[in-house]
Formats: C-alpha cells, structure tokens, sequence
C-alpha cells in the first residue's frame, strides 16, 4: 500500500522472481485496509483473476471500492464503488468454487455530521457471479454488536486500540457444503465481553445462519480473529487471541477453534506455547498511533495441517510467531478396499490414500483425493460411463 492506492508484484515460478512493481490502484485518497486474493479453482470460467478490495475515505467519508486483473495482475481495471453509503471499514475479499466473487465488511452506522460511528453494526456484504464486472447491491445482512467502542485505546484491553472486523472463507472443497461461505467477527456479548462468533450461508450471501459462538468460555476478552477452510476436507479454523488468565491482567494466549462438521460443533486448541501480555507497541520514533497493537492475525491449512501466526510480545519485543498443528479431518480415510461404488463418490485421504478391489459401477463416479500420494493397487474396474477424478499434489 501507498499513500495513493496500492502497489503489486507477481511471480510465475513459485515466488523465485517477481515482477516489477505494478500501480493497481493510484489517486485514491484515504486508502485503507486493502484486501486481495485470486479465483484458484481450475475449472472456474474466471480462474486467475485477481481481485482486490479496500475503503477509500476520501470519497464518501468511506467507499467500499474494487478493481481486478484478469492478466495474472500486470494491469487492473478502473476501479468501481461496492458501497456509497454509511461507512465501512477492514474488507475482506474471497472466492467460490464455481468463480463468485464475495466482498464483506464492517458497517458502520454515521453520526449526525455523516462521519462513522462505532462500533460496528452489522456485516455488509456483496456478491458477483460474473467475475467482477458487477455486484449485488450493498447490503447488511446481518446485524452484530461490535467491538470498537472509539477509536482510541480501550482500558478493557489493556490499553490498545480494538476493531471489530470480519474475515471471510469459502469452501471449496469436496465437501458436502461445497460453496458455502464463513464470516467470523467480534461481538460484545451482554456484559461487554468480546466473543468470536460464526456464521455461515448456502446461497452466496443471501440469508445466514444464527450466530455460533467458536471462543473459549473462560476468556475475559477475545479478539482479532481470522478464519480459513481446509480445502482439502472442509474442515474450518479460527485463529484468535484471548485474555485467558484472569489472575493476570491482560495475559494473552492465541487459540485455533477448530470444526470439521460445517460449523455444528467446535473444539479449541491454545496454541502459543507462552503467554505474553498485550500492550500497546512503542519505541523511540513515536511512528505508531497511540493504543496500536496491530490489526492482525492469520491462519492457511489444508490435509489436517494448519498453520496460524500470530505476533507476540514475548520478549519484550513484538515479533511473529507460527505453531503449526494437527487435526483429524471429518471422515478421512487412509485404505479404501473392497468397495463397488453406485453412485458418485468422493473419498478423501488423511495422508496418503491406498485403493484397492475397487468397482466403479455404470455412469458413477468415484474422485480420490489426499493431501500426499493416491496409489491404486490390486484390483480396480471401472465400468462403461463411468468416471475417476484423482486429485493429489
């Protein structure tokens, strides 16, 4: 990001040299909070595009803008505006697996004078099924008791500044909830203790399950969460930090809450191996807005392997840090024997995926797919019209 729009660069042989830099978006004036991300679904009609998203608060005290490439990011279109009125605020940006296009948001009602009023109000949300060119017009979709009480540091979290931005996933895998989308978010609960929250929908955005709590119940504060789907399996993690030690003010631990059942059920697992307290960064050149403790956490995982990461003070000084972790994925096997298939089948693997005396039966289809090796022994017929789709690395 600079001060007039964003900046990119690409690579086309697995990061070893990148491009020049690339002027994506320029005059954008009060640039803040850019997203992007790019279709990687091989049989999407828009694969490779890239998409990216962020608010312009020069225009609009807020717009909610977008712009994409569909040459691998060497040139970008003009960009458009998603949302002109009230405010929004840290956009996230995602795809689906047939080339939908999903931007949310924080949304932010205005005071009497049309400037942003926190906390946020709900989660604003549009959608495209043509690559980009347009959206679904703004809307709340859901309502939600956010987290930023001011824009300045809040005593509740030891003197930092707070927000109360969502984070978007799509499963894309194989899944039996192929193509539905996640929004985790902050919300203050009734006596003003911040909670992670889930949603979900099935039908690209247009209604939402009720919210499902995903944090730990002990945590006196839970914040700054980010959530991903395990593309192999559909499993779901959430990535968030937590005041878990009530005796100790302000004591920090980052957790993954983690789902392989669509988001029904949840199990937590703390995953910094040492707590530190959270506080506001400092140093001698004042370069930081007073309270900030940075807006961010992350998490990427796939075949059962997640890795979050996260920034501590440990130390004394802020510094990343990456655990990664382990997990059962819902219904994953490693031999697949003795079986005729009927109907269309998807078999995943935990690591590697051994299949053998296996029939597949006329005009059905069987897709074999692991996060290591799927090697066929023994056996295997596939009948007339019938299909096999392997998918490994």
């Amino acid at each position: 990001m600079f001060g007039g729009g964003y900046l990119i660069q690409n690579s086309a042989n697995n990061g070893t040299n990148f491009s020049a830099l690339v002027a994506s978006a320029v005059n954008v004036t009060g640039f803040d909070k850019e997203m992007i991300t790019a279709d990687d679904q091989p049989n999407s009609p828009y694969v490779n595009n890239v998409y990216c998203a962020w608010t312009n608060f020069g225009a609009g005290n807020g717009n909610i803008e977008f712009n994409r490439s569909v040459d691998n990011g060497s040139t970008f279109s003009t960009p458009i505006t998603l949302k002109s009125t009230a405010t929004g605020q840290g956009t996230n940006v995602q795809t689906g697996p047939n080339g939908e296009v999903y931007v949310c948001w924080a949304d932010y009602n205005v005071d009497a004078k049309g400037n942003q009023s926190v906390p946020a109000a709900g989660l604003g949300f549009v959608s495209s099924v043509n690559g980009g060119v347009s959206f679904t017009a703004a809307q709340r979709v859901f309502t939600y008791n956010g987290t930023r009480t001011s824009f300045n540091a809040m005593s509740i979290f030891g003197n930092i500044g707070m927000n109360d931005y969502p984070s978007m996933a799509v499963d894309k895998s194989n899944s039996t909830v192929r193509g539905r989308i996640y929004v985790c978010y902050p919300e203050f609960d009734a006596n003003q203790r911040s909670i992670i929250r889930v949603r979900s929908s099935d039908n690209r955005g247009v209604t939402w399950t009720n919210p499902v709590t995903v944090s730990i119940a002990n945590a006196t504060q839970s914040f700054f969460p980010w959530i991903t789907v395990d593309q192999f399996a559909g499993d779901i993690l959430v990535a968030y930090y937590a005041f878990d030690d009530p005796g100790v003010n302000f004591s920090t631990n980052t957790y993954v809450a983690h789902s392989s059942d669509g988001g029904i059920t949840w199990e937590n697992m703390k995953i910094s191996d040492v707590a530190h307290i959270t506080a506001q960064i400092t140093n001698n050149t004042n370069i930081y807005n007073p309270g900030y403790s940075g807006d961010y956490i992350g998490i990427a995982a796939f075949g059962g392997r997640a890795f979050p990461a996260w920034m501590d003070n440990r130390n004394g000084i802020w510094q990343i840090y990456v655990s990664p972790i382990s997990y059962t994925t819902a219904g994953c096997v490693n031999d697949y024997t003795n079986q005729t298939i009927a109907a269309n089948t998807t078999v995943n693997g935990c690591t590697n995926l051994n299949v053998q005396n296996v029939t597949v039966a006329n005009n059905a289809k069987l897709t074999l797919s692991a996060p290591g090796e799927v090697t066929i022994n023994g056996s295997f017929e596939i009948q007339l019209g019938s299909q096999l789709d392997v998918k490994s690395p």
